[in-house]
């Protein structure tokens, strides 16, 4: 039984392939085909995901060069790693039962200028001065800002605004939430736009 448009569907290029298949009965190798496309497939996209650019090797590579000459520096005895993660810990956080407020008033350090100039200022929220152990800034930035060599891995945090991240021969566009890892020396680093970047510095770095 046919309908009165069913041969329509002759001039769908779109089902040419079909009818021909069907014509030439060849429905186990298409099947056999399908199934080997599957696996050639899957293979690329596992390829792709074992396969990382060289930035991002650098960046990892950065990062462990970092940690290995840390724990080195630290000549750590058996057991110490854990008395002094314990030690940083403790040094972190103190309680003693007091309210919201009341801890704000006794902990809260008052911020810092560390620079600032016709893009804005980067201001320490917690620095040597509070801990040894770790450091952070934030910077607000309405214009282009250099920024500022620690001599050491950043992690960033944009906390507000948009703009691009340039260096020598290249540039990354940025926006609120957006997290970074910062290399050490990249060449001509800076950060444009209107925008606020929250920049955690392990120990060793002083201002």
């Amino acid at each position: 039984i046919h309908g009165q448009h069913d041969s329509a569907s002759l001039f769908d290029e779109d089902n040419h392939l079909t009818f021909l298949d069907a014509f030439a009965d060849n429905e186990k190798l298409r099947e056999d085909y399908a199934e080997k496309y599957r696996a050639v497939a899957a293979l690329r996209r596992e390829i792709d995901r074992m396969t990382m650019d060289e930035s991002e090797k650098l960046r990892r590579m950065e990062t462990l060069k970092y940690q290995i000459a840390e724990i080195e520096k630290a000549e750590l005895e058996p057991g110490e790693d854990e008395a002094l993660y314990n030690e940083r810990l403790l040094g972190a956080y103190v309680y003693d039962g007091c309210s919201y407020e009341e801890n704000l008033r006794r902990w809260r350090a008052p911020r810092k200028l560390l620079r600032e100039g016709p893009w804005g200022q980067e201001n320490i929220v917690i620095g040597p001065d509070q801990t040894k152990f770790f450091s952070f800034t934030e910077l607000n930035v309405k214009g282009k800002a250099p920024m500022y060599r620690t001599g050491f891995p950043q992690v960033a945090i944009v906390t507000a605004g948009e703009g691009k991240l340039t260096w020598a021969g290249g540039e990354m566009t940025i926006s609120k939430g957006k997290e970074l890892f910062f290399p050490v020396d990249i060449p001509d680093f800076a950060v444009k736009g209107d925008c606020t970047l929250v920049l955690c510095n392990p120990e060793g770095v002083t201002f």
